[in-house]
């Protein structure tokens, strides 16, 4: 019987060495790994992004019920005569102001120390910095917004005597994936309201 020798059979009888079937093996794993560890990362960064989510705007609405608190404080000195203190960060004059736990305190201490509880309670998400007046000073009856790098206060129609206040805050946000977004940060954002309600006497 006549052996017949062609490409096929030539490359049956050499076959494929060991050493390249082991590399090859090693280039696919290399291939599908960055895949999965891309989607990997995806996950976990969606999970850090919702929990960062979560205590923006848990500490914004803590912040915006804190301020709603204080402007519907009466400094009349009587429970019957409503006159909200105006939402000064910045004054020296303040009227005294009762707040947690039967302290009494001005106006702008009391609402560092309720920017102090809802950055707290947002775990650090975003920061304390005293509050000031955007745009230059307080004007009474005037201003609208204070704020500082990561929160938003606006008073509407004002915060001598607001009828709703809006807390906006954000914070920078890294995904763990950005190294195929080219280290891109994104910024989210917690935004919550709230209405004061007048009649607490001031201390």
């Amino acid at each position: 019987m006549r052996r017949t020798t062609g490409p096929t059979g030539a490359r049956a009888r050499m076959g494929v060495p060991a050493g390249a079937r082991h590399g090859q093996a090693i280039v696919e794993f290399a291939l599908v790994s960055i895949v999965l560890l891309g989607l990997l990362f995806a996950v976990i960064d969606l999970a850090r992004a919702g929990y960062v989510q979560h205590s923006l705007d848990r500490g914004a609405a803590d912040l915006a019920q804190g301020l709603a608190t204080i402007s519907g404080a009466t400094t009349s000195g009587s429970a019957y005569v409503y006159t909200p203190p105006p939402l000064d960060p910045t004054s020296s004059i303040a009227p005294p102001y009762i707040v947690y736990q039967g302290i009494s305190t001005t106006v702008p201490l009391a609402m560092q120390a309720a920017l102090v509880h809802a950055s707290s309670l947002s775990g650090g998400a975003f920061n304390a910095a005293p509050l000031t007046p955007l745009g230059g000073a307080f004007v009474p009856n005037t201003t609208t917004t204070i704020g500082n790098t990561q929160v938003t206060v606006l008073g509407t129609p004002n915060l001598t005597a607001p009828t709703e206040i809006t807390v906006t805050v954000t914070a920078p946000f890294t995904p763990v994936v950005g190294i195929f977004l080219r280290a891109k940060t994104f910024h989210l954002q917690g935004k919550e309201a709230a209405i004061p309600g007048p009649g607490q006497t001031a201390g």
